[in-house]
């Protein structure tokens, strides 16, 4: 490599590591997995109960109608 690659290649390097937080080996490991669990149980687990619920809510109305029908006509 000529020099002048391996100074482009090292700015890179530096770039990508300052965006990530500057922080390098297990620090910058153990930093994404804390951020990691917090956003999973502040944001990603709520919503999907939420739209499980919504879901459940939806098939329970749905089989009610269906049930008082089925009582209301006989069969269908």
């Amino acid at each position: 490599m000529r020099p002048n690659s391996r100074r482009m290649i090292g700015n890179v390097r530096s770039f990508v590591g300052n965006s990530l937080g500057g922080l390098r080996g297990w620090n910058n490991l153990a930093s994404w997995a804390v951020a990691s669990t917090l956003a999973y149980f502040l944001w990603v687990k709520p919503s999907r109960e939420l739209k499980a619920e919504q879901v459940r809510i939806f098939y329970l109305s749905n089989f009610r109608f269906l049930d008082f029908r089925l009582d209301f006509y006989g069969s269908l």
